[in-house]
């Protein structure tokens, strides 16, 4: 998105959170709406961010082909790691995490969790998929990194939240 379409969509973000408050649900569902179809805009109302929602195809020669993709976070240093990486590295990293949407979008979590694997044993990257950010995160500030706590959270299904008796259960009923 351009620096314009940024300022349209959180003011159009703003609007829409105001008419939900004040009950005028038309309004925000049209914002919604518009916000969805001409910026791929997703809303997230409970975390109060937005994101650009992924478009991640293969082409007829089976070439992952990226049309809005996981960005470094913008809450990060700019002197720290993720923002002063080289940019092949950067590209690099798209790449991969293009072909683990792709993956995940053919339910293949196998492999798309293999690529998650990679990318933090190559590049010290962590991902969150809700946001659709990634983080370089590099010695003691793994487990003390709110970014990271999030990112790992986005990245487990319900049954693993719930933790094993709750998946033995769910595979004792299926």
């Amino acid at each position: 998105l351009s620096e314009e379409d940024i300022s349209a969509v959180s003011t159009m973000v703003e609007d829409r959170s105001y008419a939900k408050k004040r009950g005028e649900f038309h309004i925000s569902d049209k914002l919604g709406d518009i916000l969805k179809t001409k910026y791929r805009v997703k809303v997230d109302d409970k975390n109060r961010e937005w994101s650009v929602e992924n478009i991640v195809e293969e082409d007829v020669n089976g070439k992952v082909v990226i049309g809005g993709d996981y960005v470094p976070s913008p809450l990060c240093k700019l002197d720290g790691p993720t923002h002063t990486m080289d940019e092949e590295s950067k590209t690099q990293i798209a790449q991969r995490l293009a072909e683990r949407t792709l993956c995940r979008k053919k339910r293949d979590y196998a492999m798309a969790d293999k690529i998650l694997d990679e990318v933090m044993a190559q590049y010290s990257v962590v991902v969150d998929d809700r946001t659709k950010e990634w983080k370089v995160v590099l010695g003691d500030d793994f487990e003390d990194d709110d970014f990271v706590k999030g990112a790992l959270l986005s990245q487990r299904s319900a049954f693993v939240r719930g933790g094993k008796k709750r998946t033995e259960e769910h595979n004792k009923t299926s």
